[in-house]
């Protein structure tokens, strides 16, 4: 049975939904479920392509309507649905390359939250690579909270060996994805309280650093047809955090108020 976003941001608490809200574009104070469902839904079918793809067949007025940018009629609301938490998942593991055969929705998570620090990483250059892997966090404000954090990780520990906490059950997830978010947010211009980061703010900082060098995010090679990966991803990231927070017993992703770089 696949997830829907109803169930996933069903327990979501207001600034929770918001931060998603940011990171979906909707206007300041719409950050409702009925609203985030509906901007996912027009992110992923495109709601140009789904008005011409309804144009043919309906005469040159209907093709006008289009060109005018026109709101899209009730028959085409309704021919498109919200997809699923796991379609979207899986779908992104494929457009980035990493859905090896059918892996379960967890290890599929921890491919994409990868597969965006390696694209990362490639445009670091040598020294700012070995700062990633060797700068040392301190992961104690995470394990210190009464979570089932494995206790052997606390104090300061390298990058490396925090992405490599599988023993700590989804700890390795929830860094993998808290890194991945601080990259792919910081590259589409968007600041997420740092309170989302928890465990890894000191080599986030450094990475992305104050003078922004991913913020033209040239990298992020995902605007071929078809869904806005771009957008949809570092979504995607955030639903990931919280979830893999939840699993540990974490305070929700996120205190403070988003803004824009």
């Amino acid at each position: 049975m696949e997830t829907t976003f109803s169930e996933v941001l069903g327990t979501w608490d207001e600034q929770q939904l918001s931060n998603l809200a940011v990171l979906l574009e909707l206007p300041p104070g719409n950050s409702s479920l009925a609203s985030i469902e509906e901007q996912i839904k027009w992110l992923y079918h495109s709601k140009a392509r789904a008005k011409v793809k309804s144009a043919f067949g309906q005469g040159a007025e209907f093709l006008k309507s289009v060109v005018a940018k026109e709101p899209v009629s009730q028959q085409v609301e309704l021919e498109y649905k919200v997809p699923t938490y796991d379609e979207l998942i899986y779908q992104a593991a494929d457009k980035l390359k990493v859905n090896d055969g059918r892996p379960s929705l967890e290890e599929a998570e921890k491919y994409i939250s990868h597969a965006v620090i390696i694209e990362a990483l490639t445009k670091m250059s040598p020294r700012e690579r070995i700062k990633f892997f060797e700068t040392q966090v301190n992961l104690g404000a995470v394990v210190d909270k009464g979570n089932n954090v494995d206790g052997g990780l606390k104090g300061p520990i390298s990058t490396l060996a925090a992405l490599g906490a599988a023993q700590a059950g989804g700890f390795s997830l929830y860094v993998a994805s808290t890194t991945a978010l601080g990259f792919v947010t910081h590259a589409v211009g968007v600041t997420l309280p740092f309170a989302v980061y928890t465990g890894m703010t000191s080599t986030i900082a450094f990475v992305i650093g104050p003078a922004g060098w991913l913020a033209a995010g040239t990298w992020l090679a995902w605007n071929a047809t078809g869904p806005e990966w771009k957008k949809l991803i570092p979504v995607l990231l955030y639903i990931i955090v919280n979830r893999s927070a939840t699993e540990l017993g974490l305070e929700s992703a996120g205190a403070e108020e988003p803004r824009a770089s």
